[in-house]
């Protein structure tokens, strides 16, 4: 299944603190999405078993796509807690953007659900 562009960046901005390396190529994504070129206030909320472990709001001060990159990894690395490998494989993300014309809002499912065993 694949998951909306903006979903993608925020899971993608997480995992390349897991990884150790950029995997995000913002140039690409600057120029297939124009979109990620304004300013536009987001909120990332990461859910671990349906609770709210962390929730950041942006203010816009950046494009859309250095905010969502800064502010994803914000949010499952610095606070009380930093988000585990375990967690992150098991969390639930909500994306909610607050544009001109109203909220936009998507939630990305838990990656191990996604995940078939055959055993």
């Amino acid at each position: 299944m694949k998951r909306p562009i903006l979903l993608q960046i925020v899971r993608d901005s997480i995992a390349e603190v897991f990884l150790a390396k950029r995997v995000i190529k913002k140039d690409e994504l600057l120029k297939e999405y124009p979109l990620l070129q304004e300013n536009l206030v987001s909120k990332i909320e990461i859910f671990i078993d349906n609770e709210l472990f962390s929730s950041i709001e942006s203010n816009a001060d950046d494009t859309l796509l250095n905010e969502l990159i800064k502010n994803a990894k914000i949010a499952a690395f610095e606070g009380s807690d930093a988000i585990k490998t375990s967690q992150y494989i098991d969390c639930e993300i909500k994306l909610t953007l607050f544009t001109p014309d109203g909220v936009i809002s998507q939630t990305d499912q838990a990656l191990s659900k996604n995940i078939k065993m055959d055993i």
